[in-house]
């Protein structure tokens, strides 16, 4: 087994669970008693990583509420995002430890369900979410950290869509990967700790090899 820890984004870079957020965001919003918005401006401001709490609800409690309810057990509307199986079987053919990582505060087990719904969980080795970690909080920083530890390396590789993945990659001195899948700010990414970006995983998986070289 190689000594470079993959840790992958589970929204959004290998799960195509963008209804499911404008759902659980909706419900948040109907929670604090506040109005739903339109599925072509939350995608706008998704894409944006502009979604943020109303101003007239605290952020942390707003964000730890949404956090929990990220989820759902109809699976029909989830996709898995372009070139995730291919990318993550290229990851295990490589000997690569592959831990998903989730910034929802739901337990794993969840996750994993969705993931092998989708037929990618054979490709995993653990998934981590924050269940029960800071309120309010996406930085997966302790968990990067922990599991470096727990695996007894300290080279590490983070690959996921958010502005949170690249400075909470950064945080714990890893190489930092931004996937924009056509949404998301090449520029924003680099802003917030990106080494590289690629568009797709697709694209990604053909420049692995180069990748892991540099590392």
């Amino acid at each position: 087994m190689r000594d470079i820890i993959f840790f992958i984004d589970h929204d959004m870079t290998i799960v195509d669970s963008l209804q499911v957020f404008y759902i659980s965001y909706n419900r948040a919003l109907r929670k604090f008693g506040l109005k739903e918005i339109s599925y072509d401006l939350f995608k706008k401001k998704f894409c944006q990583d502009s979604l943020e709490a109303p101003s007239q609800v605290d952020d942390k409690d707003f964000w730890e509420y949404f956090k929990k309810i990220y989820a759902t057990k109809e699976y029909g509307i989830l996709k898995s995002m372009p070139g995730a199986k291919e990318f993550l079987s290229s990851l295990k053919e490589l000997g690569f430890p592959v831990i998903v990582v989730s910034g929802r505060g739901v337990e794993p087990e969840i996750l994993e369900s969705e993931l092998k719904y989708l037929g990618l969980l054979q490709y995993v080795d653990e998934v981590k979410t924050l269940f029960r970690t800071e309120k309010g909080s996406f930085d997966k920083t302790s968990i990067f950290i922990d599991t470096k530890i727990e695996y007894n390396t300290s080279k590490c590789v983070v690959v996921g869509d958010y502005i949170e993945d690249m400075s909470s990659g950064k945080k714990a001195n890893c190489f930092t990967i931004g996937v924009t899948g056509n949404c998301k700010s090449p520029e924003k990414l680099y802003r917030y700790g990106a080494d590289i970006v690629f568009e797709s995983l697709l694209e990604l998986k053909e420049n692995l090899r180069d990748v892991i070289s540099g590392i």
